[in-house]
């Protein structure tokens, strides 16, 4: 049995997406995802994660949407474009090799089983079909602040008390587990600063990170397709020559 996500520390980030840095943040990655994701088909998406990151799956072509949630939300006041279920990454139900499209925004920094979400994920998705991943980079101003945080010793906020992993890592997790990487981006090469007055200062940061240090983004974000396993290519059968006889040495032609 997959280990369960302690709720409120679900609810803590839920909490922390709504603040003026949070929305920054989400309003940031949803930019990046749009197009990519506009460029994915297939008629089933699911997403997991916070409601606030429900525009994300808006952004995909699918017919059929399900956003899932690990806990009850607080009430909301926009609605939902998608079907709203209640389980956990670790578990999904759906069956296998049933859905096209898997959106996971920050939902393996904030799960004690990151390596069962990415063995449901390749479960449940069909050959061919896409993941996409929103990570927080441990290499990045916010990866800094959360190391900080850490040697202070004290009760670490969200969403520094998640646990952000190495670009290169996940990479090699998901090359286990048979996908392979399509498309990638980076997201946000601001500090994380509270006030928005000092974020627009510091607005030279996002230009010049994109082109001269893309790795110390704080957020990257992963397009991988699952790899089609079982099909063994055929070797072409080479056909005997027409009018010999089995097991009848071929003639050959003497000169002199």
């Amino acid at each position: 049995m997959p280990m369960t996500l302690d709720a409120s520390i679900s609810r803590e980030f839920d909490e922390w997406n709504k603040t003026p840095l949070g929305q920054s943040l989400v309003k940031q990655e949803g930019e990046q995802l749009e197009p990519m994701l506009r460029k994915i088909y297939g008629p089933v998406a699911v997403q997991y994660g916070a409601l606030d990151f429900s525009n994300y799956i808006q952004s995909s072509n699918a017919v059929r949407r399900f956003h899932s949630l690990g806990h009850s939300p607080q009430p909301e006041s926009k609605p939902l474009s998608s079907c709203l279920l209640y389980s956990l990454p670790e578990s999904m139900p759906f069956d296998a090799k049933s859905v096209n499209m898997l959106i996971l925004p920050h939902v393996l920094e904030f799960s004690p089983d990151p390596h069962q979400i990415l063995r449901e994920s390749a479960r449940v998705l069909v050959p061919e079909g896409h993941l996409v991943l929103l990570c927080f980079n441990p290499f990045s101003l916010w990866g800094i602040r959360k190391g900080l945080g850490t040697l202070v010793g004290k009760h670490v906020p969200s969403p520094w008390h998640g646990r952000f992993f190495r670009l290169a890592r996940v990479k090699d997790w998901l090359s286990v587990l048979g996908f392979d990487v399509v498309q990638g981006s980076a997201v946000c090469f601001l500090p994380p600063l509270k006030s928005p007055t000092l974020r627009e200062k510091f607005g030279f940061l996002e230009k010049a990170g994109a082109r001269w240090w893309p790795m110390c983004a704080a957020v990257f974000i992963l397009v991988v397709r699952k790899r089609e396993i079982g099909l063994t290519p055929l070797m072409p059968r080479w056909k005997k020559k027409k009018g010999i006889a089995p097991g009848l040495a071929e003639p050959v032609t003497r000169n002199g």
